[in-house]
């Protein structure tokens, strides 16, 4: 078999999960291609082909293409792998089409095309649930993220760390506020674009910059004990992978797909309630109290309870990769 997967540059997370997934395929024996597609609204060949699909869809030309395709057009061992949203033009490559949706950008223009893909692959449970409402051919895989074992920091437990980004669903307003009313607590850095940031920080709340080397966020990030993401939505939480990699004491948000990636054995939970629907993915804003409360239970905390955390986080990085790459090559052997 020979997969092509395809995505949109829409920040780093997509980059890390197209990668992530050509190493499985291949690990498992498949040749496997990255096509990084523009997106429409930034480049005029994207917007033309967004017209050119806009008319085959009124026209409804796809529909019965596709049923052409499936027994007598395109090669059968080649596969297309569409990453987060479904890409129109592509349904006319090949016989299979699978999507690997992140249900937090999955909106009402991808949901029209869900009859055209073949079978809908999920990161976790929690997806899982939401799209076997709309799709029967829907598998978990699981998914996992790329941890430099290598890397070893001495670990500074005199803040905490945060890794925002340039989302506007990471809990920052909401972080910033608590420090607001706690400036006896640490100092908490802050990775976070310019677009993102809560104005008028505390003193004892420092924003920095996306770092441009990978290197010099590891070396932060790693040697940083403790973590804390409040996320609202995940697709599925590199981040919070990644800390529990390095070694960190990680809160995290009580709420799916948070709680599924990071659980009571190699975390700590911070109780969020329902917030309302990102497209299809529901959003959980952490509570300020219950914000409070963790921190305050992380810096009682004796060395015995953080070194068995640090212990189980750093394997849980394994586990969701041995899963992912099991179920992956399950799920191939059914196409």
């Amino acid at each position: 078999m020979n997969f092509k997967i395809y995505y949109s540059r829409a920040g780093f997370g997509l980059v890390k999960d197209a990668k992530i997934l050509k190493d499985a395929l291949m690990f498992l024996g498949y040749d496997a291609e990255i096509i990084e597609l523009p997106m429409a609204k930034h480049s005029f060949l994207g917007r033309i082909t967004a017209a050119i699909a806009s008319f085959s869809k009124i026209i409804g030309f796809l529909f019965f293409y596709r049923r052409l395709q499936r027994f007598f057009l395109g090669k059968p061992e080649h596969i297309s792998i569409h990453l987060e949203k479904i890409f129109y033009g592509k349904l006319f490559l090949h016989r299979k089409q699978i999507l690997i949706p992140n249900q937090e950008w999955f909106g009402s223009a991808f949901f029209e095309l869900l009859k055209y893909i073949d079978n809908v692959w999920v990161k976790t449970r929690f997806a899982e649930g939401i799209f076997k409402e709309f799709r029967p051919a829907v598998d978990y895989i699981g998914f996992c993220s790329v941890i430099d074992s290598n890397v070893i920091y001495k670990k500074n437990g005199d803040h905490f760390f945060a890794r925002v980004g340039m989302s506007h669903f990471r809990g920052a307003e909401r972080l910033v506020d608590v420090w607001r009313t706690h400036p006896e607590w640490p100092l908490l850095k802050m990775v976070i674009d310019s677009s993102c940031r809560p104005a008028n920080p505390p003193a004892n709340v420092e924003y920095l910059n996306v770092f441009p080397r990978v290197e010099d966020y590891v070396a932060l990030a790693s040697s940083s004990l403790f973590h804390i993401y409040a996320s609202e939505v995940e697709g599925f939480g590199h981040s919070i992978v990644e800390a529990m990699g390095y070694g960190a004491v990680v809160l995290v948000t009580d709420a799916p797909p948070m709680n599924e990636v990071a659980d009571t054995d190699c975390a700590l939970l911070i109780a969020a309630t329902y917030s309302g629907q990102k497209l299809f993915s529901p959003r959980f804003l952490v509570n300020l109290s219950a914000i409070e409360d963790t921190v305050e239970a992380v810096m009682r905390m004796d060395e015995e309870r953080i070194q068995q955390l640090i212990e189980n986080a750093r394997r849980r990085p394994d586990v969701l990769k041995e899963r992912f790459y099991n179920n992956l090559a399950m799920t191939i052997k059914k196409l």
